[in-house]
């Protein structure tokens, strides 16, 4: 028989949070990857950079001149420079990254207090052309098979990066419109390749949804954080809906809860349970 560990009850009014999760996703040009860039007033950013984005953060007038040096990136390519290799790299690419920064904290010297997938409608198929390629499938269309390891990469690696303590984790997505044929209902989520645009909510604690917002000769952009018959969007901050599209409209939500409950420490003596 195998012991293993299982943990003791917890008081909630002792539970604090570390970090945020977020998932930001929308129409292209409503201001998701700036929003992520924001958080540079936090510590340093790391971008894990599949759409090609970055010019948007140089550019942008949102974000300080001092703050842009905050800023860092890693370009994500599913085809190797080497010619030789003609296997895809993305998804192994992403995965090494996110292992780095769990294993020592860092990634090519880098410290981040923010980890962005930019984007997670194009790591799903980075994910895909991986799995195809672990499977020998490359080529062909996906079976079943194909379509379930895909999505258990894709909520691993979204686990994984989550469950790094203290550091933020942002994932961007592009939108999609998905019609229920019986009910004839629509619904607006994520877009991602695969079978888990449905169910990407269980993974994070935060889920957004860019708008732009035209007030006379302005453009605003916000982020809706609730729900409704349409846009798939909740906060378990309960943040007000729409609020603006920055990371000073979140920051300070951990540090108000810590306040509350004072700074009492769990300690934990896990009891045992046999495993046949």
């Amino acid at each position: 028989m195998t012991q293993i560990s299982i943990p003791d009850a917890v008081s909630l009014n002792l539970f604090i949070p570390d970090k945020y999760d977020i998932l930001v996703y929308g129409k292209p040009k409503t201001g998701k990857t700036e929003f992520a860039g924001t958080w540079s007033e936090a510590g340093d950013v790391l971008y894990i950079d599949s759409d090609k984005g970055i010019l948007t953060l140089k550019s942008s007038p949102r974000i300080p001149d001092n703050l842009k040096q905050n800023i860092y990136f890693v370009p994500i390519s599913d085809k190797a420079e080497d010619s030789n290799v003609k296997h895809p790299i993305g998804w192994i690419t992403i995965k090494a990254i996110i292992e780095s920064i769990q294993k020592t904290g860092a990634y090519s010297d880098i410290e981040p207090k923010t980890i962005v997938l930019d984007s997670l409608t194009t790591a799903s198929d980075y994910a895909l052309s991986y799995t195809l390629y672990i499977n020998k499938h490359l080529g062909q269309q996906p079976t079943l098979p194909d379509w379930g390891r895909q999505m258990r990469e894709l909520a691993d690696l979204i686990n994984e990066a989550r469950a790094i303590p203290q550091i933020n984790f942002i994932c961007i997505a592009h939108e999609q419109y998905d019609r229920d044929e019986l009910s004839g209902r629509t619904w607006c989520v994520p877009l991602l390749t695969g079978k888990l645009a449905h169910r990407i909510g269980m993974h994070f604690d935060e889920i957004y949804h860019s708008v732009i917002v035209e007030s006379g000769q302005n453009r605003i952009y916000k982020l809706e954080t609730k729900g409704s018959g349409l846009v798939t969007a909740g906060s378990r901050f309960d943040l007000p809906n729409p609020i603006n599209s920055h990371y000073n409209e979140i920051k300070g939500l951990i540090q108000k809860l810590t306040r509350a409950v004072g700074t009492g420490q769990v300690q934990s003596s896990p009891g045992t349970v046999n495993k046949p």
